[in-house]
C-alpha cells in the first residue's frame, strides 16, 4: 500500500474540546495513528477508535533523535494509506518538526502540518492568568526548561527572566527545583504559578507570591511555569485561596 498522505497534527494542551475541526477531520481520514506520550488517552479513545495506534514519544525525556529513529522505522516497515502523527500543543513549538519533515521528503510522502492550540498560551489562559496587559505587561517569552540535548536550559531561562515581561517555561516539572534556585539567585520579584496537567480534569494550579514559597515536591507531568510581576496579580486578587502558602 503506497502512502498517500501524512498529517502532523497539534492536538492542543490536553482538553479534547480544544482540538481543531481540521485535526478531527484528518484523524478520521487516517488508518494509522502515531501518538506522542502527552496526548491524552481519552482523546485517543474518542477520536481514534478502531485505528492502529503506535506510541512514539517518551514522557520522561527529550530524546529527539530516538523519536525520529522510531518514526523512520515506522515509515519504512508499516503499510498505511493515510497517517496522522498526534503531538501535544502545537507541532512547531519545541519539537522535532523539521527533522520529521526531512524524513517525509526523503521518502516523497505528501504531508500537511495542522496547527494546534499552544499550551504556552492556552494553559495560563485557562487558569485565568493573563500574559500581557496594555500599559502593564507588554511582552511575554516562552522558553523550554530543557535544551535540545535534554539538559537544563539555564542560560535561556535566566535571559527570559531578566526581561520585563511575563515568562512561560514549558516542560518544567523535572527542573522546578533548579528554576526556583535561579529565581532566588536573581532576587526575582514577582508571582510564580505552577500549572500541572493544564486544561485537563486533574489540573492543579499553585500560585506563589515569591520564589521562596515554591514547593518542588510532588509536581506532576506535564507542568508549565509562569513568572510575571503583573500578569498573575489579577488571579491572586480575585481568588486568594489559590495561593499555596
Amino acid at each position: 500500500m503506497k502512502a498517500k498522505k501524512y498529517y502532523i497534527i497539534g492536538t492542543g494542551p490536553g482538553d479534547p474540546d480544544l482540538i481543531t475541526v481540521r485535526a478531527i477531520r484528518a484523524i478520521a481520514e487516517s488508518d494509522l495513528i502515531l501518538a506522542d506520550s502527552l496526548v491524552p488517552e481519552d482523546m485517543l479513545a474518542s477520536l481514534c477508535g478502531g485505528k492502529r495506534i503506535v506510541h512514539v514519544g517518551h514522557r520522561a525525556s527529550r530524546d529527539h533523535s530516538g523519536i525520529i529513529e522510531r518514526i523512520s522505522a515506522i515509515l519504512d516497515s508499516t503499510e498505511f494509506s493515510v497517517a496522522s502523527h498526534l503531538k501535544e500543543g502545537d507541532p512547531s513549538v519545541f519539537s522535532h518538526l523539521s527533522e520529521e519533515i526531512g524524513l517525509l521528503r526523503d521518502r516523497s510522502i505528501d504531508y500537511e502540518i495542522i496547527p494546534g492550540v499552544s499550551s504556552a498560551i492556552a494553559v495560563p489562559e485557562a487558569a485565568g492568568i493573563v500574559l500581557t496587559g496594555r500599559g502593564r505587561s507588554e511582552s511575554f517569552t516562552v522558553v523550554s526548561a530543557s535544551d535540545a540535548s535534554g539538559n537544563f536550559n539555564e542560560k535561556e531561562i535566566r535571559s527570559a527572566l531578566a526581561s520585563s515581561g511575563s515568562v512561560v517555561i514549558l516542560m518544567g516539572s523535572r527542573h522546578l527545583g533548579k528554576i526556583k534556585d535561579i529565581l532566588l539567585s536573581m532576587h526575582y520579584e514577582g508571582y510564580v504559578a505552577v500549572i500541572e496537567n493544564g486544561t485537563r480534569p486533574d489540573q492543579r494550579i499553585s500560585i506563589y507570591q515569591n520564589a521562596q514559597e515554591i514547593r518542588t515536591e510532588d509536581v506532576r507531568m506535564p507542568a508549565l511555569i509562569v513568572a510575571g510581576r503583573i500578569a498573575i496579580m489579577d488571579v491572586v486578587n480575585e481568588n486568594e485561596s489559590r495561593i499555596r502558602n
